[in-house]
């Protein structure tokens, strides 16, 4: 990497102020496959970079390379990095790569205020080859996102916007980002899939969301339109039904927390929006 960080703890790398950046041409043309690397580290908070843009932030530099930020750890550490901000001008901006954020077997981080697969100001597309943030190995309680606006994560111009593989990958909090959308979220871009859980990642239990409510203060679409969710109830009559199923569809008494069966906080939370 331009940037490579071993066992280290409490550093910081870029600040806040366009003359605190660092600006990275991570790619072949400058043989440098990933923009910063950081290997067994513990709590390095990576912020207001530019990597793979130029110093204007509208153009990419050719080449790409592998990831604009990579994370290792071992066996899942807790390492609680923080790779952006929550405060204006803190995030990163990635794009021109495979991918924008790499995390692999380290814990416990946080992903806030970037803006991958698009221009520093916001509001044009810049290429994301792959995934704007990978989480692979153990990367579990990982943050991505965060109630407050300053912390919000743009994604977009990529073929998949977070991909979450493994089964050790458990206790995934993604709140509050724009995926496919410019910074002002009133222009779509394009972008691939949304959020890819693949080979035995969990989904999201219905007590990991009740959490996530009560952290954010998140209505569900099902509640907040008033017209509900879509429900089980065994006395339906499925010739009633569109697709002749038992599930009765956009009544008030069901939403996430009711579905018209029962469930613990262990199971998959439903119900959430059908958009």
């Amino acid at each position: 990497g331009a940037i490579l960080l071993g066992r280290c703890a409490d550093c910081r790398i870029g600040l806040v102020g366009a003359n605190n950046r660092n600006l990275i041409a991570a790619g072949t043309a400058a043989e440098v496959l990933s923009g910063i690397n950081l290997v067994d580290c513990q709590r390095v908070t990576v912020s207001n970079n530019y990597i793979g843009v130029t110093r204007a932030g509208n153009r990419i530099f050719p080449g790409g390379g592998v990831a604009g930020i990579w994370v290792v750890g071992q066996g899942g550490a807790e390492q609680r990095h923080v790779l952006g901000g929550t405060q204006p001008g803190t995030g990163n901006v990635i794009a021109g790569l495979r991918n924008g954020i790499i995390v692999d077997a380290s814990s416990y981080n946080t992903i806030a205020g970037n803006k991958i697969g698009l221009n520093a100001v916001g509001n044009g597309p810049l290429p994301i080859e792959y995934e704007c943030v990978a989480l692979y190995n153990q990367a579990h309680h990982t943050t991505i996102g965060s109630p407050l606006r300053g912390g919000r994560n743009y994604f977009a111009s990529s073929l998949t916007a977070i991909t979450i593989q493994g089964a050790d990958n458990h206790d995934t909090l993604i709140q509050n980002n724009y995926f496919g959308l410019t910074s002002a979220g009133t222009t779509v871009l394009p972008q691939g899939d949304g959020v890819l859980i693949c080979n035995g990642a969990h989904e999201v239990t219905v007590g990991q969301f009740r959490q996530f409510v009560q952290a954010s203060g998140y209505v569900p679409e099902s509640v907040r339109d008033g017209t509900g969710g879509y429900g089980f109830n065994p006395r339906y009559d499925p010739s009633r039904t569109e697709r002749g199923d038992l599930f009765e569809g956009r009544d008030p008494r069901y939403s996430w927390q009711n579905p018209g069966f029962a469930q613990t906080d262990e199971h998959p939370v439903v119900n959430v929006t059908w958009n």
